[in-house]
């Protein structure tokens, strides 16, 4: 133990711990163990141990050699291989083949489209004028002009007011009535409310 002590010292073991590059021990024999020992990336048994581990074994090497210049010339062949294929499926398109018959194709869909989009527009609006026209006819119908065409009048006050009761009347007051073909200035000589109707009655009496 007193041969093995010096591996046993704080500041070896520091040292080898602290150590950027891998530390293999091969102190003493076999049964030998010191703190050097325990620190190490690695303990041999012997010194001649030691220092097989840290020799590379040249048949090894060169079987591993072997080994990854096959798997690399296959992983190689392989896209190699790939590559050929895609080349040929690429090669083998219409558009590589007959580029200009695919752009001919290209330019009939898009003639296509464009007529069916020309179709669409005037279809469209051919149905909004329709519906233009349905929406006028209505207007016409229910426009005080066409009232007025019916035989029905408009009575305003000089004022501007248009007359809607009689009871907006006073005898003497003057008017005028709108006509569909023009206008008559008339003087109020009598009036005449309307008796109340049934429905009118009823609502009055049930109010009281």
């Amino acid at each position: 133990m007193e041969e093995l002590s010096g591996f046993n010292t704080e500041e070896v073991a520091r040292a080898i711990a602290s150590s950027p590059v891998p530390v293999v021990t091969g102190v003493g024999h076999e049964t030998d163990f010191t703190i050097a020992d325990f620190v190490a990336d690695r303990r041999a048994p012997t010194p001649t141990a030691a220092a097989a581990a840290i020799t590379p074994d040249r048949r090894e090497l060169l079987r591993r050699l072997s080994d990854f210049r096959r798997a690399a010339a296959d992983h190689l062949g392989r896209r190699v291989r790939g590559c050929t294929r895609e080349l040929a499926l690429l090669r083998a398109r219409p558009v590589l083949r007959q580029p200009r018959l695919l752009l001919a194709e290209r330019q009939q869909h898009l003639d296509d489209l464009r007529l069916a989009l020309a179709r669409g527009a005037r279809e469209a609006l051919r149905l909004q004028g329709e519906r233009a026209g349905r929406a006028k006819e209505k207007l016409a119908v229910l426009s005080p002009a066409a009232t007025l065409a019916r035989g029905y009048a408009v009575m305003r006050r000089p004022s501007g007011e248009l007359v809607r009761s009689v009871r907006q009347l006073a005898v003497g007051d003057a008017a005028e009535v709108l006509l569909h073909d023009g206008t008559a200035e008339v003087a109020t000589t009598g009036l005449r409310p309307a008796e109340p109707r049934t429905e009118e009655m009823q609502d009055a009496k049930a109010t009281g």
